[in-house]
């Protein structure tokens, strides 16, 4: 899980999704699907932009800015 700079906004892995929560009211804003296989690992840019995710056999890197949440 990595939570963004401004603390609004959580990203966690989910099997093979990434969801993105708003931290203010609990609810989910986003799904990412991509991954084959579960999530192993979320890793946020310190500048709140890029997020990084593993499994076992990928790593993939996405842009919070190409998604219409943030």
């Amino acid at each position: 899980m990595a939570v963004t700079p401004d603390g609004k906004t959580l990203i966690s892995g989910s099997g093979k999704t990434i969801k993105i929560w708003d931290l203010g009211t609990g609810t989910e804003k986003f799904t990412v699907k991509g991954h084959r296989s579960s999530v192993n690992e979320i890793v946020l840019t310190p500048d709140g932009i890029t997020v990084i995710s593993s499994c076992d056999d990928k790593i993939k890197i996405w842009d919070l800015q190409r998604f219409p949440i943030i």
